[in-house]
């Protein structure tokens, strides 16, 4: 069974980025506008998990459904914008976004609230927050150690220095975790596919610590479409790919860490929110125009390794890494540990 959830896995959430490679290919030759499309993939992932899990063991409907269709709504609408140039095409997405988030919250509040059972097994609980705010303010300290690093090398330091005093700088750090509530589906969708899903998995099949740098490699090739397509110019496809790969390798260690020490899909989201936002924060602003010109050279991918191996890296030899015991439980096994509550009540139901 578990074999068939991560085989459906693997066909959806790699599936579709690549199937809609043919309508970014005619949007990158024709220069159309293709930033929907990021927003899209994040999608893909815990869909792929949804879909998974309604093929073997069923899933509340009030949950797939919903999420299903604004996955595909966001997918119709990106390609129509590739030939019908939308100007309302961004808001509309947005609107989508803000709608399922706070959808999706209110019906895993209810849940929550009334069946202990599914509960136990979308592990969407809020974990252990008080362990999950220690490395919110890790993240943020890496962001600007990042960003001080890297402008002092390009020779930027000082307007680095007239962004940070800015008082939008300042207000959008603060506004980050409002924000975070209305945006947050974008980033529990890539999470709930890599952290929930897939983590247990590959540590279950290859252990603790080869199988988070196994999954750090499967997220980095998942963004091969947008690393040649959209990132940057396609000539530099290869080392935007071996860049993303080292990224999301340490990134994986990182996140793959915390959620087994805090037990929370949403503490990892709310790190992946800081990351991707803090980034564009402490650069003044990074739109579209900005990532397709990106330029790679060996020299930034070797500090990025470097960079990765010293603030991210040592987290594969931390304790709870190394204990096969702290491992998370697959959806399977989720399931079949949710059995002990819900079969004592068919019991008791029929005495």
């Amino acid at each position: 069974m578990e074999r068939k959830q991560e085989k459906i896995f693997y066909f959806i959430a790699f599936g579709f980025p690549f199937l809609m490679t043919i309508p970014m290919i005619y949007g990158y030759m024709t220069n159309r506008e293709l930033h929907l499309f990021p927003l899209s993939q994040m999608l893909y992932p815990a869909l792929a998990v949804m879909i998974a899990r309604r093929a073997t063991h069923g899933i509340p409907k009030k949950l797939l459904y919903p999420y299903a269709i604004g996955t595909f709504s966001l997918m119709i609408i990106m390609v129509l914008n590739l030939f019908l140039n939308l100007d309302i095409a961004l808001t509309i997405v947005n609107t989508i976004l803000i709608v399922l988030s706070i959808y999706f919250l209110f019906q895993v509040y209810d849940i929550s609230k009334k069946d202990e059972y599914e509960m136990r097994i979308n592990g969407l609980g809020k974990g252990s927050i008080k362990e999950g705010i220690k490395y919110i303010f890790y993240i943020f300290i890496i962001s600007y150690i990042l960003a001080i690093i890297s402008n002092m090398m390009d020779g930027t330091f000082d307007d680095f220095i007239e962004i940070i005093k800015e008082p939008k700088t300042i207000i959008l750090q603060l506004l980050l975790p409002l924000n975070f509530i209305f945006t947050y589906i974008l980033f529990l969708g890539e999470e709930y596919g890599w952290r929930y899903f897939l983590q247990p998995i590959l540590q279950k099949k290859y252990g603790m610590r080869k199988g988070l740098i196994l999954l750090g490699l499967i997220w980095g090739i998942w963004h091969l479409p947008l690393n040649f397509l959209y990132y940057n110019k396609i000539d530099q496809g290869f080392l935007s790919l071996l860049n993303q790969i080292i990224v999301c390798i340490a990134y994986g260690i990182f996140f793959g860490y915390v959620y087994q020490k805090t037990k929370s899909i949403w503490i990892v989201s709310f790190l992946h929110f800081i990351n991707n936002n803090m980034i564009a924060i402490l650069s003044g602003g990074i739109d579209a125009q900005k990532l397709q010109e990106a330029e790679f050279t060996w020299t930034g991918i070797l500090f990025n390794l470097v960079f990765a191996a010293i603030f991210y890296g040592f987290f594969l030899f931390k304790k709870s890494i190394r204990d096969e015991n702290s491992r998370m439980p697959t959806l399977v096994e989720r399931i079949e540990k949710a059995k002990n509550i819900k079969e004592p009540e068919v019991l008791k139901a029929s005495e």
